[in-house]
């Protein structure tokens, strides 16, 4: 008979043992010459036998929980993932301080896939092999997506931060959860926030480059439409994020009259080059921006901007509501030297309290269990704020989120917005 042997160190400490109690156990009945030599036989092998797996136990006890981050650190996408893992990190130093999660200390590994979608998959399967017990892929569903994936289908549960509704129970499996609230809690946000101000007549202008610039604004107009019905979106153009030039968007967006305020769904580097050549080009009208827009590293390609605006999960101004997280962004500057460029470790923070209560309240590292406890969340408060999560729902959908504001190239927080409704939100 072929021994299968199995893939994780802790599948393969039981295989041993077993393999080692039935050698055992032979070496007692073929050596026993007699019944009472048998039975001391016996006896001394099952005994030893006991204390090796009790010995086994207590090791297996003390192994680290590895937290496995796939992610984009390096290219395009490595401004959000790399101060995210800084964050990771952290939790990781904090929760070992605290004694671990169920007694036993945490282990942060990670490797990169340069955000390239042809390294994901490959990234993601050579993190497997470091027996990892939950994931962390990169912080959006067309890069973090396969990952995902392919961690779900070797029994690893995945938490990120993305914003499609499609990262989640529905778009990928039941073992994988969002610790963002998503585009439609998003575009409602930005929605509340542009009524609130009296903004009219939206213009959307919308990079089809990713799944997430392209569902915002889409989210965006439900939320608009259920808020403002009388008040109609006026115009919509499109371009890539690696567009040198959007001239003629820019052209067409200036000739139409009606246009109130401009809905930018995008994301760096790209979204900063469109936005500088709409204010060279005369669009002097209120934009509001992304979450992919955070921060103040690509302020100088738009020198003294003004009335934009966005949503973020944190102010890394340091004048954050909640003191945690203003204490977080120093801690990460000390750790890494610099201060974090956006608010993501905000995400990263909280993906780690996550993994350490779920796995606590279950008593287990099991993936299946885990994820039984993430769907009992209810507000749960996380550093990101109230978190719940459903058997059918791993989006915290409708959780508030930070309008910031940029005024004359400053960045300032304004207010946080917790929409009344998410239209057409995905669970």
């Amino acid at each position: 008979m072929r021994a299968v042997v199995p893939r994780s160190s802790q599948g393969l400490q039981r295989w041993l043992l077993a393999m080692a109690a039935i050698a055992a156990l032979a070496f007692a009945v073929g050596c026993g010459s007699t019944d009472d030599e048998g039975d001391s036989g016996g006896s001394g092998a099952t005994g030893a036998t006991s204390a090796t797996s009790a010995e086994q136990s207590a090791s297996n006890e003390k192994d680290p929980i590895v937290v496995g981050m796939s992610g984009s650190l390096s290219g395009p996408l490595n401004v959000y993932d790399k101060p995210l893992l800084a964050a990771v990190e952290l939790a990781a130093d904090d929760i070992n301080k605290d004694g671990g999660i169920l007694g036993r200390q945490v282990k942060v590994v990670s490797n990169d896939n340069k955000t390239d979608i042809n390294l994901v998959e490959r990234q993601a399967k050579a993190l497997l092999e470091k027996d990892i017990d939950v994931m962390i892929p990169t912080c959006d569903y067309d890069l973090g997506g396969p990952a995902a994936k392919v961690a779900n289908e070797q029994g690893v549960l995945a938490i990120t931060c993305a914003g499609s509704p499609l990262f989640g129970a529905s778009g990928i499996g039941p073992l994988s959860y969002n610790s963002f609230p998503g585009v439609p809690t998003e575009g409602a946000v930005l929605a509340s926030f542009a009524k609130e101000k009296g903004f009219k007549r939206p213009y959307l202008l919308e990079d089809t480059s990713l799944e997430y610039s392209k569902n915002l604004c889409k989210y965006f107009e439900e939320a608009w439409k259920a808020i403002s019905p009388g008040d109609p979106v006026v115009g919509k153009d499109t371009f890539v994020n690696s567009d040198q030039s959007i001239a003629s968007q820019v052209t067409r967006l200036k000739g139409n009259k009606e246009a109130g305020f401009v809905m930018l769904c995008s994301y760096l580097p790209g979204g900063a080059t469109a936005l500088r050549q709409l204010r060279s080009g005369g669009v002097d009208l209120p934009t509001l921006g992304t979450i992919g827009f955070d921060g103040t590293a690509w302020i100088e390609a738009v020198p003294g901007l003004s009335d934009f605006y966005y949503a973020a999960p944190g102010a890394i101004t340091g004048d954050d509501p909640n003191p945690d997280i203003n204490d977080l962004f120093k801690r990460i500057k000390q750790k890494t030297g610099e201060a974090p460029p956006n608010s993501y470790p905000v995400m990263g923070y909280s993906e780690m309290q996550s993994i350490a209560r779920a796995m606590e309240a279950a008593g287990s590292t099991d993936a299946e269990a885990v994820a039984a406890a993430l769907n009992k969340f209810s507000d749960e408060e996380l550093l990101a704020g109230p978190t719940t999560y459903t058997e059918d729902c791993h989006i915290p959908v409708g959780r508030p989120m930070r309008v910031m504001q940029f005024d004359g190239g400053k960045l300032s927080f304004l207010e946080s917005i917790k929409p009344e409704s998410v239209p057409e939100a995905p669970c």
